[in-house]
């Protein structure tokens, strides 16, 4: 199970935010939520095994440099900072999320 799994979930989007914070406790994930990079910060030395990060106008890329994750992904609807995290060898998704990048990311198997 994911319990004890901590969960860095970055998106300034609050809809988006409040979707995946509730998916992600649903599976027993312990979720810090925050909406920006600011906020993120402070919790940058917590040693999350995953960081979720919106594209953030290209500043998760700096946030995954100064945050402690085991696993940092990116999920974004902007072309350009997808391409820029795969050429990066960052793990990223496209916006909207497909049904098998979810299950990939959050485990779901509906």
């Amino acid at each position: 199970m994911n319990e004890n799994k901590k969960v860095l979930l970055v998106d300034d989007n609050f809809s988006t935010r409040n979707s995946y914070e509730l998916i992600l406790k649903i599976k027993g994930y312990d979720v810090v939520s925050v909406s920006s990079v600011e906020e993120a910060l402070i919790y940058k030395n917590e040693g999350f095994d995953i960081a979720i990060l919106d594209g953030l106008e290209g500043k998760c890329f700096g946030l995954i440099d100064e945050i402690s994750a085991n696993r940092p992904l990116i999920i974004t609807g902007d072309e350009g900072i997808f391409n820029e995290a795969k050429r990066k060898n960052i793990e990223s998704y496209p916006r909207p999320l497909s049904r098998e990048n979810r299950n990939k990311i959050f485990g779901d198997n509906e």
